[in-house]
């Protein structure tokens, strides 16, 4: 399994164009805020229920992956679930060779089992959310900052854990160029990542739509905590909790 090498200049020129459209006080309260939903569903996650099926569904919809989708939808996988939550409390190392010995698993999955391992170490366990790292399209953040994508790994299993040697390498470049102080080790890497997403979604967008439809884009912060899902918890019984 090839270890992800990080472009350190790949990283710089990402991040020079997103800096200009953040604020020291921004980065603060996006690092405040992963770290209250962080603490808020460790509780969550460690807090005992009688119901399964009910806690799962209620914990499905903290999740972009699954916050959508239909009570029928969740139901023949519920089981492999708990058992995802189980492995995370008990061995959470044990959860990805979990999910990657399954006959089949849908996208989905891998993004709500993650989430979970992420919500207990972040810079360990990243969530592997679509942006992160697309292997149907081949795109996402990891990939625009890597030396050579070409090298990310065909099976799952694997290539969650060079996606988790990648993040820990890109965190490792951002201390080295001083990049985004302001934020936590804890998220200083999950920003970054977000931002360089960002950059790449507007991108794109400039390059392939017209003008008119790019102007009735969300501002650029907006989009970057979209990534992060920090707006998905805005005005919820979670966030004022």
């Amino acid at each position: 399994m090839m270890t992800p090498v990080i472009d350190a200049e790949a990283v710089k020129e990402f991040l020079d164009k997103a800096e200009p459209f953040l604020t020291s006080d921004m980065l603060h309260h996006w690092d405040v805020t992963l770290l209250a939903r962080q603490q808020k569903l460790t509780e969550i996650l460690f807090k005992p229920s009688l119901n399964s099926n009910a806690r799962i569904k209620s914990l499905s919809a903290l999740v972009a992956s699954t916050a959508r989708l239909s009570e029928d939808a969740l139901i023949p996988w519920m089981p492999v679930m708990q058992r995802v939550l189980d492995l995370t409390i008990d061995d959470v190392q044990a959860v990805v060779p979990y999910i990657g010995g399954l006959d089949s698993a849908p996208s989905w999955l891998w993004e709500w089992a993650t989430f979970w391992g992420f919500t207990i170490d972040p810079v360990q366990h990243p969530w592997w959310s679509r942006w992160l790292y697309s292997p149907d399209s081949r795109t996402g953040s990891m990939a625009l900052v890597m030396m050579d994508p070409e090298q990310l790994s065909s099976t799952a299993d694997e290539l969650y854990q060079q996606l988790s040697m990648g993040v820990t390498f890109y965190v490792s470049v951002l201390e080295s160029t001083r990049r985004f102080n302001v934020v936590s080790d804890r998220f200083r890497g999950w920003i970054g990542l977000a931002c360089t997403y960002a950059v790449y979604m507007f991108t794109m967008a400039s390059w392939r739509l017209t003008t008119e439809f790019t102007q009735v884009m969300p501002p650029f912060p907006k989009v970057v905590q979209s990534l992060l899902g920090i707006h998905r918890w805005e005005g919820s019984v979670f966030a004022k909790g």
